[in-house]
């Protein structure tokens, strides 16, 4: 007999598919004085809106970009 997906199986790979690339996320949200990014995360407004719909290309595009930052001490 043939595997049938149900919709709970879909939900259940969609969510390991989405937990793949971990979001930079970490939940300390604040917004910097020009609400252009969140202080804690180092992401722009426009990445953290868009994060659960990106591709996992897209999830490493910012993730190198956040690496790429210069470190504060």
């Amino acid at each position: 007999m043939p595997y049938r997906a149900t919709s709970r199986s879909i939900q259940h790979l969609a969510y390991n598919v989405a937990i793949m690339i971990a979001s930079p996320c970490i939940s300390q949200c604040q917004l910097d004085h020009q609400k252009r990014y969140c202080i804690s995360c180092l992401r722009k407004l426009d990445e953290i809106r868009a994060w659960s719909k990106n591709t996992d290309a897209e999830k490493q595009a910012v993730w190198r970009r956040l690496q790429q930052l210069p470190i504060k001490t």
